[in-house]
């Protein structure tokens, strides 16, 4: 099954990858095939410091967090979506 997830599931996946949506991205990704835009990575990287500031993680911790979650979802260019696909 295919699964389109936006900012904010990634965004606390990453906050909290031990939580629900956590979990269901990192087991889940045996079962599922999820996606979302390019451009999300960028807008992570941007908010940084926030994710640190709220989570308390050090760079380190918050790197492996965003590895673990991101390397389990397909990111699509959004150039590539057409109206015609929803």
């Amino acid at each position: 099954m295919k699964i389109i997830i936006d900012s904010n599931i990634v965004f606390s996946a990453i906050l909290n990858s031990q939580g629900k949506i956590g979990q269901l991205i990192i087991n889940g990704s045996k079962f599922f095939k999820f996606f979302t835009v390019g451009i999300l990575k960028e807008e992570i990287e941007e908010h940084k410091d926030k994710i640190l500031s709220i989570s308390g993680f050090t760079n380190q911790q918050f790197r492996q967090s965003f590895q673990s979650i991101t390397n389990r979802i397909t990111f699509v260019d959004e150039i590539l979506i057409s109206d015609k696909d929803f």
